[in-house]
């Protein structure tokens, strides 16, 4: 690291593939902040053999070494794709413990930051959650809830569906989430349970922006995105 801390390389790239790799990735970016290289940019794999609370723990983990180092870790959170074979030939492929709706959801927090995982907290817990649970929920979200978070939050139309969400029981919550996981809101049929459909309405809401004339990727003042 020494050695490597002598290189005129702004930033230094580095990879946290697995959350197993936590203790020596927390050791490699202290041992880069010793010798003086404070700006990092970092890959995280995600949908191979990872769940998806791992991501969000290794995010996490970028967050607070920022704060503690007072280092710039940006991350790079890189979606799995296998390079051989049928499920190769497209961008189609998800892993084990993953599923077509945390997949998309992920890639609308991405598309606000054009794919980089900010180091700040507060964009961190707006953007991924203060915790599991609102990681959880976040990927459960309409995508357009996601893409424009002030606008439903303001509205109140975020904690309507908070509510139909959690008042369904046990039976329809597995129902309603067969439909979500399979990010396709409209795969239903004269079985589903009215309040099943009911909550979908929230899903099939456009994902255009409900401001006229504002762009998903806009970056307004103070430095801040349209996701928070």
């Amino acid at each position: 690291m020494k050695l490597l801390s002598q290189i005129p390389i702004r930033p230094m790239r580095i990879s946290f593939d697995h959350i197993s790799l936590k203790d020596k990735y927390i050791n490699a970016i202290r041992l880069a902040d010793k010798y003086g290289i404070k700006e990092l940019s970092n890959y995280i794999l995600f949908n191979y053999v990872d769940k998806p609370e791992d991501l969000w723990e290794r995010l996490k983990i970028n967050v607070d070494l920022h704060k503690e180092l007072n280092s710039n870790i940006f991350s790079f959170p890189m979606k799995f794709i296998p390079l051989y074979g049928y499920e190769s030939l497209n961008r189609k492929y998800i892993g084990k413990y993953w599923n077509r709706k945390y997949l998309r959801a992920v890639q609308c927090v991405l598309n606000v930051t054009k794919g980089i995982g900010m180091p700040g907290t507060s964009f961190f817990q707006r953007a991924f959650g203060k915790n599991l649970n609102e990681y959880f929920e976040i990927l459960m979200m309409p995508e357009p809830f996601i893409l424009w978070r002030n606008f439903y939050d303001r509205k109140g139309i975020s904690d309507k569906w908070r509510y139909q969400l959690k008042n369904l029981d046990k039976k329809q919550r597995e129902e309603a989430n067969k439909i979500i996981f399979s990010n396709d809101f409209y795969s239903f049929n004269g079985s589903t349970t009215k309040s099943v459909i009911s909550l979908l309405k929230f899903y099939q809401l456009p994902k255009s922006s409900p401001l006229k004339g504002e762009n998903i990727l806009q970056t307004p003042k103070h430095n801040t995105f349209s996701i928070v």
